[in-house]
């Protein structure tokens, strides 16, 4: 990779901070680069080094050193993906602005998933009933999870569930019966990728049936959260929003894949952008699948804990 970079005409710099479980801080570094070889232009992860704080001084002095390693001169580099965070995106004293100094030409991107996270955030931020179902997905998580006394119990209701739908499968083509597979693990939602909710939507969805059995049984014996999460979960208005967030939320999800794809083009996003938007606007009229499926049950008189 090093005959490439260094006969690579332009080359483009994509670094993230993250710090790991002993609080140690760390700066990671892509690079984009030409092969004159193959006439392609490809990504490579280049090193994660440690740095000594989060300060912007203290990442580009990081940043000089992984690319003296790698004999990229400063002024080689055309683009630099960043996060939206001051520190990286600032052009006075920020890292940017600290690299333009010396590379005028250096142009600043911020990373546009991070931007979509941001935005999805911004929006459901002053919604209340969002942010209330939000508290809801991370206690079902830590409240089945941290127990594995409960997490075994959890996953032999599903197994037994498993096994009589399966035994009482629907008949092809009747989309308001929830298939009979096995649990999906709940999942955790981090703040700072606020799209990581739709992994957890899909879960509690999935294995709604299970979890609610498990939550009728341990609120039999007074256990606090699990009352508290029956009640919740026993409600029409959360239920329907958690369907009306899977979908919402499954649309915006497929797109941020979209946008990781390790070579993505202007004319593919060029044509992905409007579906997206139409699927979120047809939702306005036309329920989506997880949102059809459960007024189909509540049709069918199948949603009687609502």
């Amino acid at each position: 990779m090093l005959n490439h970079l260094n006969s690579s005409p332009f080359i483009g710099l994509g670094i993230d901070e993250s710090t790991d479980r002993s609080q140690e801080k760390h700066i990671a570094a892509v690079v984009r680069y030409v092969d004159s070889n193959e006439t392609k232009i490809k990504t490579s992860f280049l090193k994660l080094s440690v740095i000594t704080s989060g300060t912007a001084p203290a990442i580009v002095e990081a940043v000089k050193k992984i690319l003296g390693d790698f004999s990229i001169p400063v002024n080689k580099l055309t683009g630099l993906g960043i996060d939206g965070a001051s520190v990286m995106a600032s052009d006075m004293n920020g890292v940017l602005g600290l690299l333009q100094r010396e590379n005028p030409f250096l142009i600043g991107i911020h990373c546009i998933n991070h931007r979509l996270h941001l935005a999805v955030s911004k929006a459901a931020k002053d919604i209340k009933n969002v942010n209330t179902l939000s508290t809801i997905l991370s206690t079902i998580y830590q409240h089945v999870n941290n127990s594995p006394n409960r997490l075994q119990k959890f996953k032999n209701l599903a197994d037994v569930l498993g096994a009589i739908n399966h035994d009482n499968a629907p008949e092809e083509g009747n989309e308001n019966i929830a298939p009979s597979l096995k649990y999906l693990k709940f999942k955790r939602i981090f703040d700072i990728r606020w799209l990581s909710v739709g992994e957890a939507v899909k879960a509690v969805i999935h294995n709604y049936q299970p979890l609610l059995i498990l939550l009728e049984e341990e609120a039999a014996n007074d256990e606090p959260t699990s009352m508290g999460l029956l009640e919740k979960l026993s409600s029409y208005k959360y239920v329907a929003l958690l369907h009306l967030l899977g979908d919402v939320v499954g649309a915006t999800n497929h797109l941020c894949r979209i946008f990781q794809y390790r070579d993505i083009s202007f004319s593919t996003l060029q044509s992905q952008l409007p579906i997206f938007v139409e699927t979120l606007q047809d939702m306005k009229n036309q329920p989506g699948k997880y949102l059809q499926m459960f007024l189909g049950c509540m049709e069918e008189g199948s949603g009687d804990n609502f």
